[in-house]
């Protein structure tokens, strides 16, 4: 199948998957707001994007492993690339459990009713319910390798099943929590935390015996010398992850802080509701990172041109959208969560203009980061970082913003983005980049 037909089907994949996955979120939302009070809902949404602090975690070699493997693929170099691949599931291991053992020392010794400015729940059970997640995610790490594997054979769709699958089982889970247990964070927490595992462990035991036979890791296949330039690449990816984990993960944890955890639910469902169309949007993007890394292998500029411009188009129609959505926003509360919540015009009018920013930025940054030339996103990420969680207190408590004043925060900090990556976007594919455009 060639590159065209390959993005095609899997845009098409993952709209049914990610359509699928939408709707099943926004009925989690209505579940967790049934079964949990709103304090509760906060604190568990805090403590998820404090595990996303995490993700940086693998130190990018995911991200640098992906470009690495689309190019030994191309070129049918397989040996090598079963190499790399035993190399980072050996090295992700260890890492992963020194991380963890590192966590679990720290664990003990937070006061994490502070943290979460809330004494809903004992110190002690706070220690327990972040050391069952946090083994999860640590175990969850490791065993999304075979995503990457998946993406960097431009399958973009599987990552989109992985996350549909994860909420269905979910969802089922929390319908029968409902029904035949009383309301706890503690039965959610040990059952969320072991779908994924149970997932993500299938998906490699069915690839490795079928499709990926051949590349089927093993420990006489680790190389040392593999390790470098995974984090040649990653290293950049690893430092551009944890300046985009502070920009749109700290948001949960500001508010949670400044405003009390209740606020983070309303905060939480106007970002739910304005993430469908960067979800959607997503969905044609996705493939396209290993796409570009697959056609700028082969000098094939013409076809990532065709390609930018298409999306170029496509995101005019997303702008109608979100408009639309904007106008119509108090009626779907009304109809979706059936309760009295009151949602800021602002919240709204500032998280519309986010969902469009981010959609054209996503547009330039899959095209660059397939072309591996991140040294200037990476400067520009530590700059974002630097400045948006001192910009979000400032909106929020000093001007008497509220939660509005957060998100604009990350909307000013992705301003900083868009003007340079549409240049040297345009310079690459130009073949007129030079000096920091072209590393």
């Amino acid at each position: 199948m060639n590159r065209t037909s390959l993005f095609k089907q899997e845009a098409s994949f993952s709209l049914i998957y990610k359509s699928i996955d939408i709707i099943i979120s926004f009925l989690l939302v209505r579940l967790f707001i049934e079964y949990f009070d709103y304090e509760t809902y906060g604190i568990w949404m805090v403590i998820f994007s404090i595990v996303s602090y995490f993700r940086f975690l693998n130190l990018g070699l995911d991200q640098g492993l992906r470009n690495i493997l689309t190019k030994l693929i191309a070129n049918k170099n397989h040996l090598l690339a079963r190499k790399y691949i035993s190399t980072i599931y050996i090295f992700l291991f260890f890492i992963c459990i020194f991380f963890y053992f590192l966590f679990f020392l720290i664990n003990q010794n937070l006061n994490w009713q502070n943290i979460f400015n809330s004494n809903l729940y004992s110190n002690n059970e706070y220690i327990l319910l972040n050391s069952i997640i946090f083994f999860s995610f640590f175990i969850t790490l490791f065993l999304k390798i075979i995503i990457t594997i998946l993406l960097s054979h431009q399958r973009a769709s599987y990552l989109n099943l992985f996350t549909m699958l994860e909420k269905l089982f979910q969802i089922c889970v929390l319908l029968i929590l409902m029904n035949y247990y009383t309301s706890s964070i503690f039965y959610v927490a040990p059952l969320f935390s072991i779908i994924p595992i149970l997932i993500l462990f299938f998906m490699s035991f069915y690839y490795f015996l079928n499709d990926y036979k051949h590349l089927k890791p093993s420990f006489k296949l680790y190389d040392y010398s593999c390790i470098r330039p995974l984090f040649d690449l990653g290293i950049k990816f690893f430092i551009i992850n944890i300046s985009v984990i502070i920009l749109f993960s700290t948001d949960n944890l500001i508010i949670a802080q400044l405003l009390g955890p209740e606020s983070v639910v309303s905060y939480h469902i106007i970002a739910k509701y304005f993430n469908i169309p960067i979800l959607m949007f997503s969905l044609l993007a996705q493939p396209l990172w290993s796409s570009v890394t697959d056609a700028y292998a082969k000098q094939d500029f013409n076809w990532i041109k065709k390609t930018i411009n298409k999306l170029e188009s496509i995101s005019i129609y997303f702008l109608i959208i979100i408009i639309i959505m904007f106008f119509i926003s108090d009626y779907v509360f009304a109809i979706w969560l059936n309760d009295n919540i009151y949602f800021p015009l602002l919240l709204k009018i500032i998280w519309a203009l986010f969902a469009f920013s981010y959609i054209i930025n996503m547009i330039y940054t899959y095209a660059i980061n397939g072309m591996g030339k991140i040294k200037l996103q990476l400067y520009f990420s530590i700059l974002s970082s630097i400045i948006n969680i001192p910009l979000s207190i400032l909106f929020a408590s000093h001007f008497n913003m509220g939660n509005s004043g957060v998100i604009l925060a990350t909307l000013i900090s992705i301003f900083l983005y868009i003007p340079y990556k549409y240049i040297q976007y345009h310079r690459l594919v130009n073949e007129s980049a030079t000096g920091l455009w072209n590393q």
